[in-house]
């Protein structure tokens, strides 16, 4: 639940680009999609993967999240961190990514009204 609620922060923060660049948003959405899901763990475990493409993974919560099940199911499977990092690393980036994602919608809310490219409901 904490990778979900920390996974959610993270989207909220890439949310404010959608709210300035609209459509052309999206763009960017789908060109960070596989590289994402190769750098969290989804193709071949973390610890397998160079030591960028780690710390890259590393910026993205669902990695943990990702590499800590692996441990928990996996007999013996050794993950990027041990589980307790893991499990401590991810509230702090629910804490740290909720408080991006605040700041962040808001700033861009400013732009938009400052630049005029918000469009708002029924105008």
């Amino acid at each position: 639940m904490v990778a979900l609620g920390a996974l959610y922060c993270l989207g909220m923060m890439f949310a404010s680009i959608f709210l300035v660049y609209g459509r052309e948003g999206e763009h960017l959405a789908h060109s960070l999609q596989e590289p994402v899901f190769f750098a969290a763990g989804f193709y071949y475990p973390v610890a397998t993967l160079p030591v960028a493409v780690q710390v890259a993974g590393a910026i993205v919560p669902l990695t943990f999240a990702l590499d800590a099940m692996r441990q928990l199911l996996i007999v013996g499977a050794t993950g990027l961190l041990p589980l307790w990092m893991e499990a401590a690393a991810l509230p702090l980036m629910l804490v740290g990514f909720a408080v991006g994602a605040h700041y962040s919608i808001k700033y861009m809310e400013r732009k938009a009204k400052r630049d005029g490219r918000l469009t708002l409901r029924w105008q």
